[in-house]
């Protein structure tokens, strides 16, 4: 029983271990997770200025006319580039092998002919060393006029020049591959520069594209409207269509009359909605704010009426008539200064669409007043009066005043009392007059809107040094070899010359390592392991927990048999 009792707390224990350990690994693995990659995307939040958006817009029509035209001859350009710079490269690389070959090949070579006539010197001056007495007591300086005047020596040294000649045309003309080679290089990154300058001018594009009151480019050539039609209802579904495209469906959303009513004082079912505003900070926008909304951000309806209440709440608590005029002249301000911005982008299309479709009115003499209010249906649409009507001559003028038309009808009108707008024509309804007459336009004052990188080559030919004096009689014989044979140095260079991308990090002086070969990126943990972990240990203990039982059950039928044994 002591066997059982031992026995049984060792399987406790390596239970209790097992458990403890399988804590610890999950611990671990929970500390050990790495955070998941997260792609992100940055936004440019920065409003592009409203000259830059209209100087782009004006010089693309659209944001496909950037990659198709001006990137597209610049990538031509750079892989044209990236051609010849190839070209050149082995080019290059032929003749700097040919010099190789002309220096030091072991047959028909500078080196090749150096060593032969050393040799000849040598024979030559042993010959005359034991044959003529007098050689002998010749200074070195005489020797050498000797010896120089040999007529082997001088074929050898004739065939040296030579080889030295052709080896100097081929490092001329493999200088000038070299210097072509980094004029192609200069060109090269120029041409990668007005890449990179063209999508930075398309990303500016798109964005200011995608602001609310900017609108694409049309040419006035490609403005084509049916004069000859005698239907004015077909006429102006042609002229409804062009502006659907020239003006924004932000600028249409609201209308100058919804600027005026929003400002107008409060009838007394509004005033006691407007009162709870008087203890609240009252909500400005300065010039800034005020020239994003202009173009780039959006004023709705909500945001208006806002502004408006505020200006009402100021009024109601301290009775500034002015202040509240001042409040509503800068919403029109700005509503006029929309119209201003998307104006300017086709200002050209617009005077076109004014002057033909004054021209088609008067010649078919459409002066009814049918006609007049579709015309006007037409304005108030598009919030933007394209012709006048004058009453006293019966014909259209041409809205030449570079503004909408319906500022200089609201900009005068009285907050206090109340003047009703007719809903077809968008036109205040003068006190006293027909309500036929609102379909009238008058013309009235506008208001002002107003490195080479070259890399350097040095070339170090070290010359012959004329002040030495001349070796001792014992060195003659290397004296005459150094004299008569060519020592020039090698000019062999680097066998391929950088790459384009070397040239810019050279040029950068980048100081970025790359990263080590050796180094890997690890993929975050899931979780996975540790589960399998988890799944494997508990496996791991019932198997455990059932060798244990079995052992036991085994023990017991051992001690059963050994009692019966012993009986």
């Amino acid at each position: 029983m002591k066997r059982n009792k031992s026995f049984i707390a060792t399987i406790l224990l390596f239970l209790s271990l097992s458990c403890s350990y399988q804590k610890t690994v999950q611990v671990n693995a929970q500390t050990n997770i790495v955070d998941p990659f997260i792609v992100t995307q940055s936004i440019n939040q920065e409003v592009i200025d409203k000259d830059q958006c209209y100087s782009l817009i004006r010089t693309h029509a659209t944001a496909e006319d950037t990659s198709s035209d001006e990137s597209q001859l610049i990538l031509a350009d750079i892989d044209l580039l990236q051609e010849n710079m190839e070209a050149t490269n082995l080019f290059y690389q032929s003749l700097n092998e040919e010099i190789s070959i002309l220096e030091s090949a072991d047959v028909d070579s500078l080196l090749y002919a150096n060593q032969q006539l050393e040799q000849v010197i040598e024979l030559i001056y042993f010959d005359l060393f034991e044959n003529d007495p007098e050689f002998q007591s010749l200074s070195e300086e005489e020797q050498l006029q000797l010896i120089s005047q040999h007529e082997i020596v001088i074929e050898w040294q004739t065939y040296i020049n030579q080889l030295q000649q052709l080896i100097n045309e081929k490092v001329v003309a493999r200088d000038e591959q070299e210097t072509l080679y980094y004029q192609l290089a200069y060109e090269l990154e120029n041409q990668s520069r007005l890449l990179e300058e063209e999508k930075w001018t398309q990303s500016q594009l798109n964005q200011c594209l995608l602001y609310p009151y900017s609108t694409t480019f049309l040419s006035v050539e490609r403005l084509l409207l049916n004069a000859q039609n005698s239907q004015l209802d077909s006429f102006l579904l042609e002229l409804d269509s062009y502006l659907q495209k020239l003006v924004p469906n932000a600028f249409r959303k609201i209308a100058y009359y919804d600027i005026y009513r929003f400002f107008t004082l409060p009838s007394n079912d509004e005033t006691q909605t407007i009162e709870l505003l008087n203890n609240k900070e009252a909500t400005t926008v300065d010039e800034s704010g005020l020239d994003k909304y202009s173009y780039a951000k959006e004023l709705n309806l909500y945001d208006l009426e806002v502004l408006g209440n505020y200006a009402k709440s100021a009024y109601l608590k301290y009775a500034n008539i002015d202040a509240l005029t001042d409040r509503y002249l800068e919403a029109l301000n700005l509503k006029e200064a929309q119209f201003n911005y998307f104006y300017s982008i086709n200002f050209e299309v617009f005077t076109e669409l004014s002057t033909q479709l004054a021209n088609y009115l008067n010649a078919h003499q459409f002066i009814d007043t049918n006609s007049l209010e579709k015309i006007q249906t037409l304005h108030n649409r598009y919030q933007i009066k394209l012709v006048f009507y004058d009453d006293v001559t019966q014909t259209w003028n041409v809205n030449s005043t570079d503004t909408s038309g319906y500022y200089s009808l609201y900009q005068d009108l009285s907050l206090s009392n109340v003047q009703e707008v007719d809903s077809k024509t968008g036109n205040p309804i003068e006190s006293g007059a027909e309500s036929s007459s609102a379909t009238h336009d008058s013309s009235q004052d506008p208001t002002n809107n107003s490195s080479d990188n070259h890399s350097s080559w040095s070339f170090d030919i070290s010359l012959p040094d004329e002040t030495n004096s001349p070796p001792n009689n014992n060195n003659g014989l290397d004296y005459l070899k150094d004299k008569l044979t060519n020592g020039q140095s090698s000019n062999v260079k680097s066998p391929d010359l950088p790459k384009p991308n070397e040239l810019s990090k050279q040029s950068n002086n980048s100081h970025s390592k790359p990263s080590s070969s050796s180094s890997k990126l690890s993929l975050p943990n899931t979780g996975d392991t540790t589960r399998w972990t988890l799944i494997g240990s508990v496996l791991l203990i019932i198997g455990l927990v059932l060798l244990l039982i079995n052992q036991i059950i085994k023990r017991k039928r051992r001690e059963k048999l050994e009692e019966i044994e012993l009986d």
